[in-house]
């Protein structure tokens, strides 16, 4: 084990079964208590400060607060300040950036990078969000894609919606079986069902079905 800081590996200090964990910064892996615990890293004031309790491997988290909630699933990754601070039991989750999926709570197989990307949805999986903003709003769909800055950026609540370009379906809120691809495409549609839409600002002023 390494530990570099105030408090970091506090809580397992001595035991000799705890092993190959790193914690760099004050409060690093602060809480983690179960004595097999092995192969996390956790670099920034109280990454990973919370996990306690359970067995927990393989872990990364790399910036303040990253990964600060009582997370018990190995395998996580976060990195970006305060990037997954609300994971508790959501597996498989990789998240990159400031705030990326900063409210994910039990939701599982995310994959999120991009500042701001899945910032507030909190427990739903599969989601893929690349790009500043994707992703952002307070959504509740699953199995989602978005790539591009504020792609799906609103409170979506359907699952399956793909949208690929900046701004894509950037105000969907209720509308399912949307694909948007092209820069803004889809901008305005909030509760339009099943367009399949194309193109440079295609559907870019509509707000339901054409």
């Amino acid at each position: 084990n390494i530990a570099i800081g105030y408090q970091v590996l506090d809580a397992r200090a001595g035991d000799s079964r705890f092993s190959d964990n790193i914690g760099i910064g004050s409060y690093a892996l602060s809480q983690l208590n179960d004595g097999t615990s092995k192969n996390n890293i956790a670099i920034g004031r109280s990454a990973m400060y919370g996990s306690a309790g359970d067995s927990i491997t393989d872990c990364v988290a790399v910036g303040f607060e990253a990964m600060i909630g009582i997370a018990t699933e190995s395998g996580t990754v976060a990195i970006g300040s305060k990037a997954l601070t609300a994971l508790t039991s959501g597996a498989g989750n990789t998240a990159v950036g400031y705030t990326a999926g900063a409210a994910i709570v039990g939701g599982s197989y995310n994959t999120i990078f991009g500042s701001a990307a899945g910032a507030v949805f909190n427990d739903e999986h599969h989601n893929t969000f690349i790009g500043y903003g994707t992703g952002g709003g307070d959504g509740s769909g699953g199995s989602c894609t978005a790539i591009g800055s504020n792609a799906l950026a609103g409170a979506f609540t359907m699952d399956g919606t793909v949208a690929v370009g900046l701004s894509a379906l950037a105000a969907l809120t209720a509308g399912s079986g949307n694909v948007a691809v092209g820069f803004q495409s889809g901008l305005t549609l909030t509760s339009g069902l099943n367009n399949t839409i194309m193109g440079y600002t295609a559907l870019g002023n509509a707000t339901t079905n054409v």
